[in-house]
């Protein structure tokens, strides 16, 4: 099994990308590898992961989707706790008094 991420899907089209791990090139992913899977969409930044197959064509697809993680933690998650205690402009955390 393969890990990535959603790069984008498109579910009126019926296809996008997944951003694997190792390797560089995206990787196809069809609506009916999602269906077989028990999915109707992926979202984009969804951590998946899924068994790669080769087409005749020569490409590679993904196919036995499961997502593991919804989206990754935003970096906005923990700004806000490195801020705490500090007036606007502020870059020192204030002193004691």
């Amino acid at each position: 099994m393969a890990l990535g991420t959603v790069k984008w899907f498109d579910t009126k089209k019926g296809f996008g990308f997944i951003r694997p791990d190792l390797g560089s090139i995206d990787v196809f992913v069809h609506i009916s590898a999602l269906k077989s899977s028990g999915l109707s969409d992926l979202a984009e930044d969804q951590r998946v992961e899924f068994e790669l197959v080769q087409l005749n064509d020569g490409r590679v697809s993904a196919f036995g989707i499961h997502v593991v993680a919804s989206r990754p933690p935003s970096p906005k998650d923990g700004a806000a706790s490195q801020n705490s205690g500090r007036k606007n402009g502020d870059t020192e955390p204030p002193l004691p008094r």
